[in-house]
């Protein structure tokens, strides 16, 4: 996988040299692809997200079929907070709220050219922290998510809100000695 990932990237950064949506999208297809064979469910959401990016110039079965995979990802999401009692205790990190912090993540990427979904954003982010356990809130994988709410608030104008939340992010990461979730904290200002 490793090798076959390197050519994409390659590959990627040519089709993106050359403009064309539509092999970017069909690149960005490919690397999803891999990312749903390793199990990895955000990244490969993210990335069919970013291959229906291409406008108008996007050959719309390029956009079915990247939509068609990102829909695929939400119903997995759906599927495991459906089953949530049959959770394998190693899981114990999918708690109340974990799905929702994963959708408005999706919505807060699609937010930027859609007030509607920004708004999703903030209120999937919003809730899915609010119904974290305390040590999980000040976690920093739970940091990634804070950060996210705040870019929604900032999209979405409401600097106050953004404000209040990259101070939240700050405490987390004095609180777990993050330099990541610091870097990503200190991007907000």
């Amino acid at each position: 996988m490793d090798e076959a990932s390197a050519m994409l990237d390659r590959a990627l950064q040519h089709a993106i040299e050359t403009d064309d949506v539509n092999l970017t999208s069909e690149i960005l297809g490919f690397k999803a692809q891999i990312a749903w064979d390793g199990g990895q469910l955000g990244t490969m959401m993210g990335l069919r997200r970013a291959a229906r990016r291409g406008g108008k110039r996007l050959y719309p079965g390029e956009a079915a079929i990247a939509a068609a995979q990102e829909a695929r990802g939400y119903a997995v999401i759906d599927q495991a907070r459906q089953r949530h009692a049959e959770r394998p205790p190693w899981l114990y990190y999918q708690v109340d709220g974990f799905y929702e912090l994963h959708r408005g993540q999706a919505w807060r990427h699609l937010g930027p050219h859609h007030p509607v979904y920004n708004a999703r954003a903030t209120t999937e982010l919003s809730d899915g922290l609010g119904k974290l356990p305390a040590d999980m809130r000040s976690s920093e994988w739970a940091g990634d998510f804070t950060y996210h709410l705040a870019r929604a608030y900032m999209q979405a104008d409401e600097h106050a809100e953004a404000e209040r939340v990259a101070g939240e992010l700050e405490e987390t990461a004095a609180c777990v000695g993050s330099d990541r979730v610091r870097r990503l904290a200190a991007s907000l200002r």
